[in-house]
């Protein structure tokens, strides 16, 4: 699990698990969010999560009890699941959850990566999006 509340998170999206596609589209959507707050923050000291916690989930769903979550997203109300196509081949979901009316979390996943309960929920819930 990779939580990307600032800036300078975006750097762990590096690695031989997330594809180059997956990492460029997670931090074009984080700059969106950011452009979209009419803050005075400059970006080095702007803090995601005071408005939309962003996490990549790697390999599976059971550490998001420590971003407040419950153990498992089958027991978590999901605003929306989308079903995200990046450059034709690489399919991930894009899930977000609200946390109260202030805040939320947008979980990012690529399929086929966790567990399959929680593939086959997401599936079910899932709305395609190019």
């Amino acid at each position: 699990m990779k939580v990307l509340d600032e800036c300078s998170d975006l750097n762990q999206l590096s690695g031989k698990r997330i594809p180059h596609e997956v990492k460029r589209y997670i931090v074009e959507e984080w700059m969106q969010f950011y452009n979209a707050f009419p803050l005075d923050e400059h970006l080095e000291g702007f803090d995601m999560s005071k408005h939309c916690r962003m996490v990549l989930l790697e390999t599976s769903e059971d550490d998001i009890e420590l971003i407040g979550l419950h153990s498992s997203l089958l027991d978590c109300t999901v605003e929306y699941v989308e079903l995200v196509t990046i450059e034709e081949s690489i399919l991930i979901y894009r899930t977000f959850i609200l946390n109260d009316n202030e805040s939320g979390i947008m979980l990012y996943s690529i399929v086929g990566t966790l567990g399959d309960e929680t593939e086959s929920f997401l599936a079910e819930q899932a709305e395609h999006v190019e």
